[in-house]
C-alpha cells in the first residue's frame, strides 16, 4: 500500500495536468478556427459591399453623363457606345469610377476607422470603467482590475489589412491613373496602423 499510494497520486496529478493542457490546446484550436472563419467572412462581406457600391455608383454616373451628353476620346457620344468594354474603357467612365474607388479607399477605408479605434476601443472603455469603479464602492480588488482590462489583440486586424490590399490590387485594373495615389495612401495608413498596434501591444 505505501508504494502504490504515491504512484496513484502522481498519476492523478499527471492526468489533471494532461487534461488541462488538452483543454488549452482544444480552446486554442477552436479560437484559431473562429478567427480564421471571421477573417474569411468579414472579407467576403466587404468585397460584396465594394462590388455593389462601386457598381451602383458607376451606373448612376453613366446615366448622368449620358444625360448631359458626355463625349468619349474620339468624339462620339457616350450614350452611342453599345458594348460593355467600350463603355467601361471610355475616359469619362474610367475617370468617374477611378475617383469613386479612390474616395472609397482614402481616407474612409484606409485611415478613418483606425483613427477612431484608439478612442472607441481603448479610451472610451477605460474612461467608462474609471467612472463605474469610482461611482460604485462595491467594485474593489480583482473586480476593479477586471473592469479596467482592455480588449485583447486579435487576428481581426489581419482582415482589415487584407481588405486594404485587395482594394489596392483592384486599382490597376479599374483605375490605373490613381495607382500612385492609392499606394501612397496605403503606405501612410499602414505605417500608422503599425505604430498604433505596436504601442497597443507593448504598452
Amino acid at each position: 500500500m505505501p508504494t502504490t499510494w504515491p504512484r496513484s497520486r502522481t498519476q492523478t496529478a499527471t492526468s489533471q495536468v494532461s487534461s488541462q493542457r488538452a483543454s488549452l490546446c482544444a480552446w486554442w484550436l477552436l479560437r484559431r478556427s473562429i478567427q480564421k472563419a471571421y477573417t474569411v467572412m468579414y472579407n467576403a462581406a466587404l468585397i460584396l459591399n465594394l462590388i455593389m457600391d462601386i457598381s451602383l455608383q458607376a451606373v448612376l454616373s453613366y446615366l448622368q453623363m449620358v444625360g448631359v451628353g458626355a463625349h468619349v476620346a474620339d468624339g462620339r457620344l457616350l450614350g452611342s457606345l453599345t458594348s460593355f468594354q467600350e463603355i467601361f474603357e471610355s475616359y469619362p467612365i474610367q475617370k468617374s469610377v477611378g475617383k469613386l474607388l479612390f474616395k472609397y479607399c482614402w481616407p474612409c477605408t484606409f485611415l478613418v476607422p483606425f483613427l477612431a479605434e484608439p478612442f472607441v476601443a481603448q479610451w472610451l472603455p477605460w474612461q467608462t470603467a474609471k467612472w463605474l469603479v469610482g461611482a460604485n464602492p462595491k467594485i474593489k480588488g480583482e473586480n476593479a482590475e477586471k473592469a479596467f482590462e482592455l480588449g485583447e489583440m486579435e487576428q481581426g486586424r489581419y482582415a482589415d489589412c487584407i481588405f486594404n490590399v485587395i482594394l489596392v490590387s483592384c486599382i490597376p485594373f479599374i483605375a490605373p491613373a490613381y495607382i500612385h495615389l492609392t499606394f501612397g495612401a496605403l503606405i501612410v495608413s499602414h505605417l500608422y496602423i503599425y505604430c498604433f498596434d505596436q504601442t497597443k501591444v507593448l504598452r
